[in-house]
């Protein structure tokens, strides 16, 4: 992904044709395989995933505050919030009323802290601070948007009773991860980016990778 498709294709063509001349491929037969290559995130949950954007915002918060004044306050409510993550947490039965009450709450957190660290952006901003001394605004501004995302889909399945939303976001750190409906035993959801791979000669070669779900059929 780092290299980009358009790199990719042309290396992956180079090989193919270089079988090619090596007469190493020479079937006319050909099999095509899906899959999904994990991207090693922990399994989501909403109030969990929550939580991860609401501890960032704060330290954010900290970091542009400090920046702009070391003695000013801002009341984050973040020893409330985390605790009410704990105490959701160490349930091993989340009664779908505990569920519901604790998204609630926790979007409520988020909610605030969103609009706490969009102001001092905006103040930060306006300071006339020299480029080695700036924080990475560009990136802060990526992730918050993230954030703002997140609550986004989590109010809008709070209010229509629902636990789907189109381009839902399952990581905060990985934002392009989508899940992906496998129907595998034991394994209904994977996370990562599909993959359609067709083998020729015991050769595979990538046809298409996307982090959101397709038909492989067609």
């Amino acid at each position: 992904s780092k290299l980009g498709k358009k790199y990719f294709e042309e290396f992956e063509g180079e090989i193919l044709e270089e079988l090619k001349k090596a007469g190493v491929i020479k079937s006319d037969k050909l099999m095509l395989d899906a899959t999904v290559a994990p991207s090693h995130i922990e399994y989501p949950n909403d109030v969990k995933l929550m939580n991860v954007a609401r501890e960032w915002i704060c330290k954010t918060i900290l970091e542009v505050k400090n920046k702009i004044n070391p003695k000013l306050k801002v009341r984050t409510y973040r020893r409330k919030a985390r605790a009410l993550f704990l105490d959701f947490q160490k349930k091993k039965k989340k009664s779908k009323r505990l569920i519901e009450k604790s998204k609630k709450k926790m979007s409520s957190y988020l909610r605030r802290n969103i609009e706490q660290v969009v102001k001092l952006i905006s103040e930060y901003e306006k300071l006339p601070l020299d480029i080695f001394h700036r924080l990475p605004i560009k990136i802060i501004n990526k992730h918050v948007q993230t954030a703002k995302e997140i609550y986004q889909q989590q109010m809008k399945m709070i209010r229509e009773k629902t636990r789907r939303v189109s381009n839902r976001i399952v990581s905060f750190h990985q934002p392009q991860v989508r899940p992906i409906l496998r129907g595998k035993e034991g394994k209904g959801v994977e996370f990562g980016p599909k993959e359609l791979l067709a083998y020729v000669d015991g050769y595979a070669f990538l046809d298409k990778i996307s982090f959101d779900n397709f038909n492989e059929g067609i």
